[in-house]
């Protein structure tokens, strides 16, 4: 499961049903780290499950001991934690911390500000996803491993299930 915003919110039945249908989801980097590979991101600080939780020799709880888990915990290289998804749906937000193995980047240009970022595709927990980067990091390369501190924006291109009532607008129609 995902929190996103979903970017056609403002289309949607007021009566607050589901909506079911494919999404397309972009995460927009907030703060990334990039590593060469999965080997160099295992070893950065950037992969702890908790970043303020560094290796300084305590030893495991019993319960990662007998299992042999990795002490302390870390993250994968193609993993999401989705922060919306925890507590109350009301509050939720479209935050997470997500990692995954860039399959292409390449810098682009908004038409309306002409600014630059870079659009990375990327593959991260089974699906694939576009990443934008600010233009201030340097374009990942494909194998790369990025991710971070993200905020998910989904598009419904076509929702599957039409709302259960519809109202039509008449305009008035002078020739």
């Amino acid at each position: 499961m995902l929190a996103v915003e979903l970017e056609q919110r403002q289309l949607l039945p007021a009566n607050k049903a589901p909506v079911e249908g494919l999404a397309t989801v972009v995460a927009l980097g907030v703060n990334l780290t990039v590593h060469s590979d999965a080997a160099a991101f295992a070893a950065s600080d950037a992969s702890l499950l908790n970043p303020d939780r560094r290796d300084n020799g305590e030893e495991p709880p019993a319960h990662y001991a007998e299992r042999g888990l990795q002490w302390p915990p870390h993250m994968a290289d193609e993993s999401v934690v989705s922060y919306g998804v925890f507590g109350d749906p009301v509050n939720a937000e479209a935050h997470a911390r997500l990692y995954g193995t860039v399959l292409h980047a390449e810098r682009r240009t908004t038409t309306l500000t002409s600014q630059h970022f870079t659009a990375a595709r990327v593959r991260s927990a089974d699906f694939e996803l576009d990443m934008c980067l600010p233009a201030t990091t340097a374009t990942p390369q494909p194998g790369n491993i990025i991710g971070g501190d993200v905020f998910l924006v989904a598009s419904l291109p076509v929702p599957a299930k039409a709302p259960a009532t519809r109202t039509r607008t008449r305009w008035p129609f002078h020739h």
